[in-house]
């Protein structure tokens, strides 16, 4: 994420946010602001019951984590109006979004889907769900060093700091570095305090 100080615009986009490649311009056109991991997150549909069955928390992210690999699913709800079309509003209920990320050799060499007697349960389960067939895989990278900005600009979360971008550990990091920037900003000594906005 990044946000311009004195908060003039901000935006959520990430490690690969156009201002931070506008802010250094020579570490990311060389690569060398990025690292690759090797990790691999699938993003995928499950839509099979004994999926859904695992999910604890109706309403937030559940985790499950295993040798090598962690798994974030979010029960997915029937919108409003499929309700009108039993079929569709009953698929929908039943689906769990996944992202799986685990080792990058698994998915690069196809291992995946025949790993049908994992030590896992859950995973057993998920490898067998329809959904596998159709998920979607992505690389994770994640920046070299922390760099708060430069100038007027102020890179925070993911955008700034080296960390593993999964699980929404950008976008905690993003708010909580929005939080310090603000105390920052109100402890300067132009801080011009506003008693409409409770300010002190």
């Amino acid at each position: 994420m990044v946000v311009g100080a004195c908060i003039d615009e901000s935006g959520a986009d990430g490690m690969f946010s156009p201002i931070r490649r506008a802010l250094l311009p020579h570490l990311d056109a060389s690569g060398q602001g990025f690292k690759k991991l090797p990790l691999t997150t699938l993003n995928l549909r499950a839509t099979s019951p004994e999926v859904r069955q695992w999910v604890k928390d109706e309403n937030g992210m559940n985790l499950i984590y295993g040798s090598g690999w962690v798994a974030a699913f979010i029960p997915l709800k029937p919108l409003s109006h499929a309700s009108e079309q039993e079929d569709s509003a009953e698929k929908i209920s039943n689906s769990v979004y996944v992202a799986l990320t685990l080792s990058h050799y698994l998915v690069a060499d196809g291992l995946l889907p025949t790993m049908t007697d994992h030590p896992s349960k859950f995973f057993r389960t998920l490898v067998a769900d329809p959904g596998l067939e159709h998920a979607q895989a992505y690389t994770l990278y994640t920046a070299r060093r922390t760099i708060v900005g430069r100038d007027r600009a102020v890179l925070v979360g993911d955008a700034s700091h080296g960390m593993v971008p999964f699980c929404g550990a950008g976008a905690s990091a993003g708010i909580k570095d929005a939080v310090d920037l603000v105390n920052t900003l109100c402890k300067s000594p132009n801080h011009q305090p506003n008693p409409a906005d409770g300010d002190q």
